[in-house]
C-alpha cells in the first residue's frame, strides 16, 4: 500500500488511544520510485529490491544497510542540512542514566558558533524545565542562580535586582574579598547598609545625606578607631586636621554630642586623650564634667585662654593645689595688654547672695608662716593706686573690713618713709561725689566692747609743731563737727573734754576758740549754741484748750522764705534709742475726741505742686507705711482715693495711680512697678473702669494683667505676658477653673510636660442627652497637608490609642450572615459624616 495509507493509520491510533494496537505494518512492493506527480501524496515508500525508500527534495535514498541508501547522520545531514518542522515539536527523549541526551561539539579549528539561534517569532530563544529558566530572543536570561560564574561582564550598565522584597546576596557563603568600585568609580549605597563584620575603605567614604549609625556589642575591640601613621604638618590650616567636624548653620545644636549614662560611669571618662610615650591619659572629661590635665612641669603652661572668660559657677570648692612650694601657683599675666575702665586681669564677682561670714575673696595662711611673710602684697606702678575698695554697692555693711588680734599686732598699720608732698596724706578719706545721707559719717570709730577705764578711743600722737586736728567744711547746710552721745553721762563725764597737761607758751594761748569774727556779723549769728532738755521732761511749746478756727491750728508753724533743697518747714529728728518699738517720732492722737462729726485725723494739702504730697523713707527692714484698723466689723482696712475735677472729667482718665519706683545698678531711679485704674468711660451711672497692672520689662513699664469693662457692661480680663505660670498645689489638681466659658487659643497650643503618673490631656463630661461627642478636632484648612490628628508613641511596645468601655459590635453579630472573618474578634462602631461605620480589631 501507498505510505500515505500508513501515515493514516498512525493518525486514527494517536487520536483514539481506546482503540486497538496496530500490529502489522506492511507496504505495497513497488518496482519504481514514485514520479513526481506523486510526490504530493508522499515522501516514504518501499523500493522491491532495494529497500525503504526516502525522498530529499532533489533526491530518492535508501533507509538501511543495503542497496544505495544512507545508513547514518553524516549521509543524512549531507543530503538534507534543513530541518523544518511543520507541527508539534522535535523531542530527543533521554531514557538511559550514563550519558548526556545531546551534545554539541567545535572542532579545534572552527571559528562559528556550535548554536546559532534565529528566532522571528514572539517567543523565547530557550525555555528551562518547568518555566523556571528562560532565554529571550533579547538576550534576557531569567535564571535561579548562576554557579561557576567567575566574571559577568556588560555591555553597558549592569542591574541587579530582587522581585519586591526579595533580598539580594553577594557573598553570603565566599570567604574571600568582595571588590565593589576597584575600577575607581563611585559606589552610591541609596538605602541602609548593614556590614555586620570588618568595612575597609581605601581612600574615603562620603555619606552626602543621612545618620551614618554604628551599633556594636563588643567588649573586647573599639567601635570606631581612625589612624593615620603618616600625617605630620596637616592640620596647620584653620579647618583641617585628621578629623574635622564642621558646620555653619548650629544656632542651638551642639556639634559633638558625648552620652554616657553616670549610673554605670565609674572611673571612665566621656572623653580621654592618651599619651603613647608617657603611657597614661593626659587629658580626660570624666564623671559629671570633672577634667583631669596631667601637664608637663610645674611653671608650664596647661591651660590658655587667648580671649573670653573663665566662669565658675555653682562650685563648692575651686581650688588651685601644687606640691611645689618653689614656683608661684597660680600667674595672672595681661602680657602688657591695655586694661581698659571698668576691666581688670582678676575679677572676683560673687554674683549671689553671701552669707554672713562669706567672702569674695580670702587669701590666708593655714600653714605655719615665717615672720616677715607677707599675706598679700600689691606693687603698683608710680601713679597707679595701690588698692582700691569700692562699695558703691554696699548699703548695710562696711567696704573694707580688717580683723586681727590686737593684742599682738595693730589692727591696722599705715607706714610711709616718703617725704609727704603738698595736699597728701599717709591717710585720706575721700567723699568726691554723692549727698551724704543724713546720720553718715566720713569718718568713725565705733567701740562694741566695754572699755576698761582709761582705755581711749582715738589718739593723735603729734610730735613736731603741726596742727592735730584740721577740720575744713562748708557748714551752710550742715554741721562742721557733731559730738553726739547715747549713754547716760556719768559723774564727772563729759560729753566732751578738751585738756592740755602742758605749760601755755603765753597767756593768749587758748584751750579752745569759737571763732566767728572772720564773717561779716549783718545778721548777728550765735557762734555757740547748746540745748538740752531733760529725759524725764516735755518739751511744750505751745498749749491751749480752745479750738482752732478755720486754717489755724493749736500748733502752727509757718514760713513765707523758699526752702532750700533738703530743708523742712517742720523737723522732727530723734537720736537716741527708742525705749519700746512702740514708741513715736510723731503722733497724731484722736482717740480721745468724740467722733461725731468724723472729722479727719490728718490732712495734707500739696496744692500744685508735682512732687510728693508724703514721701516716706528709711533705711531698715521694717514697713515704709503701715495702717491698722482696730474698729469692729468686715469691712477691714479701706484705703480710699479720688481723683476729682468738676466739670473736666473725661473718658480713659487715669484716677488712680502707685508707682513703685528703685534704683539701677547706676544708682537712676526707675519705676518697676505700677497699678492703674483709668476711668474709660465716665458717663453718669453707667461709668466703665479698667483695672491695670504694669511691671518693667527690659526697661519699659508693660501692662501685663488688666481688668476692665467694655462698654457694653462685659467684662474682660486680659494677660499680655509672654509666658506665665501657676504653681498650683500637686500634679493631678485643678490650678485653673474656668465655671462658665471656654478657653480659646488664637495662636498657641497646650503643652504637657509632666512626669507624673496622670494623663497629660483628661477631658470628661457628661453629655448624656448632647448631639454632639466629648471632643472634636477640626481644621479648618481645606488645603492642609497634615492629619487633624497626630498621634506620636516613643514606646512600640505600646498601643497608639486605648479604647475603654463596652465593645460596640462583637464578631458575633457584627454581619447580617455572620460572615465574619476568624482573626476579626470585634468592631469598633464610628460615625463618618453621619453615617455608622465599623472598624475590625483582632486580637493580640
Amino acid at each position: 500500500m501507498a505510505l500515505r495509507n500508513l501515515k493514516y493509520y498512525v493518525r486514527a491510533i494517536s487520536q483514539n488511544r481506546n482503540a486497538a494496537v496496530l500490529q502489522q505494518i506492511q507496504f505495497e512492493a513497488n518496482t519504481d520510485d514514485p514520479t513526481d506527480a506523486d510526490l504530493a501524496a508522499g515522501r516514504l515508500h518501499y523500493k522491491d529490491g532495494v529497500g525503504f525508500r526516502g525522498y530529499t527534495g532533489s533526491q530518492w535514498i535508501t533507509f538501511g544497510s543495503g542497496g544505495t541508501g544512507s545508513n547514518n547522520w553524516d549521509d543524512i545531514y549531507a543530503n538534507d542540512k534543513t530541518l523544518t518542522i511543520d507541527s508539534t515539536t522535535l523531542t530527543f527523549a533521554l531514557t538511559h542514566a550514563t550519558n548526556d541526551g545531546l551534545t554539541i561539539t567545535g572542532s579545534a579549528g572552527s571559528s562559528g558558533d556550535c548554536i546559532q539561534i534565529t528566532n522571528s517569532g514572539s517567543g523565547n530563544d530557550i525555555q528551562g524545565t518547568s518555566n523556571t529558566w528562560a532565554v529571550t530572543k533579547a538576550g534576557a536570561a531569567t535564571l535561579v542562580s548562576i554557579a561557576g560564574c567567575d566574571s559577568l561582564t556588560a555591555a553597558a550598565n549592569l542591574v541587579l535586582e530582587a522581585t519586591g522584597a526579595g533580598t539580594i546576596s553577594v557573598g553570603a557563603t565566599s570567604t574571600g574579598a568582595i571588590d565593589i568600585g576597584t575600577g575607581g568609580g563611585a559606589v552610591t549605597l541609596a538605602s541602609a547598609v548593614t556590614c555586620s563584620s570588618s568595612l575597609t575603605v581605601a581612600t574615603g567614604i562620603t555619606n552626602s545625606d543621612g545618620l551614618v549609625d554604628l551599633i556594636d556589642n563588643s567588649n573586647a575591640a573599639s567601635t570606631l578607631r581612625v589612624t593615620n601613621d603618616t600625617q605630620s604638618t596637616y592640620g596647620n590650616a584653620s579647618d583641617a586636621g585628621m578629623i574635622v567636624f564642621r558646620s555653619e548653620t548650629i544656632s542651638t545644636g551642639a556639634l559633638l554630642h558625648l552620652t554616657l549614662d553616670e549610673t554605670n560611669l565609674a572611673g571612665g571618662a566621656y572623653l580621654r586623650c592618651w599619651g603613647q610615650d608617657a603611657g597614661a591619659a593626659v587629658f580626660s572629661i570624666k564623671e559629671y564634667g570633672a577634667t583631669v590635665i596631667a601637664g608637663t612641669a610645674a611653671g608650664t603652661a596647661v591651660l590658655t585662654l587667648t580671649l573670653g572668660d573663665l566662669v565658675v559657677e555653682d562650685s563648692d570648692a575651686s581650688k588651685f593645689e601644687s606640691e611645689d612650694g618653689t614656683t608661684t601657683l597660680l600667674t595672672l599675666d595681661n602680657k602688657a595688654g591695655v586694661i581698659a575702665d571698668n576691666s581688670a586681669v582678676l575679677l572676683v564677682d560673687a554674683g549671689g547672695a553671701v552669707a554672713s561670714g562669706g567672702n569674695a575673696l580670702r587669701v590666708a595662711f593655714t600653714g605655719a608662716a615665717a615672720a616677715g611673710a607677707i599675706l598679700a602684697e600689691f606693687l603698683p606702678d608710680a601713679g597707679s593706686l595701690g588698692v582700691k575698695v569700692d562699695g558703691g554697692g554696699l548699703a548695710t555693711d562696711v567696704a573694707l573690713y580688717v580683723d586681727a588680734d590686737p593684742t599682738a599686732v595693730g589692727l591696722a598699720y599705715l607706714h610711709s618713709d616718703a617725704v609727704m608732698a603738698n595736699n597728701h596724706a599717709i591717710l585720706e578719706i575721700d567723699h568726691a561725689t554723692g549727698a551724704s545721707a543724713s546720720g553718715s559719717n566720713l569718718f568713725r570709730i565705733y567701740e562694741a566692747a566695754t572699755p576698761n577705764a582709761g582705755a581711749i578711743m582715738f589718739e593723735m600722737d603729734v610730735q613736731k609743731d603741726c596742727a592735730a586736728v584740721y577740720i575744713d567744711s562748708d557748714s551752710a547746710t550742715n554741721d562742721a563737727f557733731t559730738l553726739t552721745g547715747q549713754g547716760a553721762i556719768a559723774t564727772t563725764k563729759t560729753m566732751l573734754r578738751v585738756s592740755n597737761t602742758g605749760t601755755p607758751a603765753a597767756a593768749d594761748s587758748y584751750l579752745a576758740v569759737f571763732d566767728y569774727s572772720g564773717i561779716t556779723a549783718t545778721n548777728n549769728p550765735v557762734a555757740v549754741r547748746m540745748l538740752g532738755v531733760g529725759t524725764a521732761q516735755t518739751l511744750e511749746i505751745v498749749h491751749t484748750t480752745g479750738a482752732g478756727a478755720n486754717n489755724k491750728g493749736v500748733l502752727s508753724v509757718t514760713t513765707s522764705g523758699a526752702t532750700a533743697a533738703g530743708g523742712s518747714v517742720l523737723r522732727v529728728t530723734g537720736t537716741g534709742t527708742p525705749a519700746a518699738a512702740t514708741s513715736y517720732l510723731l503722733d497724731f492722737d484722736y482717740s480721745g475726741a468724740t467722733m461725731t462729726n468724723n472729722p479727719v485725723t490728718m490732712y495734707l494739702n500739696s496744692g500744685s505742686s508735682t512732687g510728693a504730697a508724703v514721701y516716706v523713707t528709711g533705711s531698715g527692714a521694717g514697713y515704709s507705711l503701715a495702717t491698722y484698723m482696730t474698729g469692729t466689723g468686715a469691712t477691714g482696712v479701706q484705703w480710699f482715693t479720688e481723683h476729682t475735677s468738676t466739670g473736666s472729667a473725661a473718658d480713659n482718665d487715669v484716677v488712680f495711680s502707685l508707682l513703685l519706683g528703685g534704683l539701677s545698678d547706676t544708682d537712676v531711679a526707675r519705676q518697676y512697678g505700677a497699678i492703674k485704674v483709668t476711668a474709660i468711660d465716665v458717663s453718669n451711672e453707667t461709668e466703665d473702669a479698667k483695672l491695670d497692672l504694669q511691671v518693667m520689662v527690659a526697661g519699659t513699664l508693660t501692662s501685663l494683667l488688666y481688668v476692665q469693662s467694655s462698654t457694653a457692661g462685659a467684662t474682660t480680663m486680659a494677660c499680655a505676658a509672654a509666658a506665665s505660670t501657676f504653681t498650683g498645689s500637686a500634679a493631678g489638681t485643678a490650678a485653673i477653673t474656668v465655671t462658665n466659658g471656654d478657653i480659646s487659643l488664637s495662636a498657641g497650643k497646650f503643652i504637657s510636660t509632666t512626669t507624673a503618673d496622670i494623663y497629660g490631656l483628661d477631658v470628661t463630661v457628661n453629655k448624656a442627652t448632647a448631639t454632639q461627642g466629648v471632643a472634636v478636632f477640626t481644621n479648618a484648612s481645606a488645603t492642609s497637608a497634615k492629619a487633624v490628628l497626630e498621634l506620636e508613641q516613643a514606646d512600640l511596645d505600646q498601643p497608639y490609642m486605648k479604647f475603654s468601655g463596652s465593645t460596640a459590635v462583637t464578631s458575633a453579630n457584627a454581619g447580617a450572615n455572620g460572615d465574619v472573618p476568624a482573626q476579626v474578634v470585634g468592631y469598633l462602631l464610628v460615625d463618618v459624616d453621619g453615617t455608622n461605620r465599623k472598624i475590625p480589631y483582632y486580637a493580640s
